[in-house]
């Protein structure tokens, strides 16, 4: 995603921003106390799945 030819999408932007970010939340909930519990993973799932719906609705709504 970093490296390519163009001109990146927003989508690519998105992504980049998100991604690493998510990244960075489930190390900080690893290392928050003693790991990750239910709660914390269950937010994890919720923001993969946010991030999915996000992508997924940019491609049928917003990019035409």
């Amino acid at each position: 995603m970093i490296i390519g030819l163009g001109v990146p999408s927003a989508r690519t932007v998105f992504s980049l921003g998100w991604l690493p970010g998510m990244t960075a939340g489930a190390v900080a909930l690893l290392c928050w106390r003693d790991g990750l519990r239910r709660v914390g993973g269950s937010a994890l799932i919720g923001l993969a799945c946010l991030f999915a719906a996000g992508i997924i609705y940019w491609s049928l709504f917003v990019i035409r």
